[in-house]
């Protein structure tokens, strides 16, 4: 008898079930496994691979709690991956962004990016030298505000409008109508 629950799959008679039949002869028999309980572990909604409980002695059933047990481990092992995957993915990007900015600073390219999820903005030094100042000219008290030394390399009389443009942008991805 097989039993599915969950993603689990429960054989209390492991080596007559004809599911398990591949592994019966070489494993499952030489040792003596008479129950198993089966759990895929599911990364990026495929199956990668496995946690199984095995039994030796009389065939049994799994209890709930052991079904619950293996699931939760399953999933934890599946979480473990899927986070050990990001942070990678995040230190690639990391890494990505510095060689560009490498490239960019000895390429004496004035540039600037805004980061719309973090409120970052940073400029290249050569933005500032283009313009005629120094990123250190915008450093008060110890702090670094590039934001505020972008809108301050706004001409006066465009300052509101310019900055009202870009938080419209920022909050309906459209600038709306220039003036």
């Amino acid at each position: 008898e097989l039993l599915q629950k969950e993603g689990s799959l429960s054989s209390p008679g492991v080596q007559t079930d004809p599911n398990f039949s591949e592994f019966t002869k070489p494993h499952l028999l030489a040792s003596t496994v008479s129950s198993r309980l089966d759990c895929a572990i599911i990364l990026y909604g495929h199956m990668a691979g496995g946690l199984f409980l095995e039994h030796r002695g009389i065939p049994r059933d799994w209890e709930t709690d052991e079904e619950t047990f293996v699931g939760t481990a399953a999933t934890i092992i599946a979480q473990s991956i899927i986070d050990q995957d990001r942070r990678k993915a995040e230190k690639a990007q990391k890494d990505s962004e510095e060689r560009i900015r490498s490239i960019l600073s000895v390429s004496c390219t004035g540039i600037w990016e805004y980061h719309m999820d973090t409120g970052y903005l940073w400029c290249s030094r050569e933005y500032f030298s283009m313009l005629g100042y120094r990123t250190e000219d915008f450093c008060t008290d110890g702090t670094f505000n590039i934001h505020q030394a972008w809108i301050n390399l706004l001409h006066p009389e465009e300052k509101e409008h310019i900055s009202l443009q870009f938080l419209q942008y920022l909050e309906n991805g459209s600038p709306g109508q220039y003036e």
